[in-house]
């Protein structure tokens, strides 16, 4: 059978095979922002907290009775 005989029109296939692919699924990039800045605030938050917080004495409390 050559080429000419056929019944099928391969400009309808191709497009009968494009449309029945599935549909390409958009990359979500919310979660991976969102976690970013999360971590992004409380690396600051962390940082201000060391900043802020009183320097040790470097004596257990139990020593301070004595």
């Amino acid at each position: 059978m050559t080429q000419s005989d056929s019944a099928l029109d391969l400009d309808q296939i191709a497009l009968a095979k494009v449309l029945l692919e599935p549909p390409a699924v958009p990359s979500r990039t919310w979660a991976p922002l969102s976690a970013a800045a999360f971590a992004a605030v409380s690396a600051l938050f962390l940082a201000t907290a060391s900043l802020l917080v009183p320097v040790s004495e470097g004596r257990h409390v139990v020593q301070l009775n004595r």
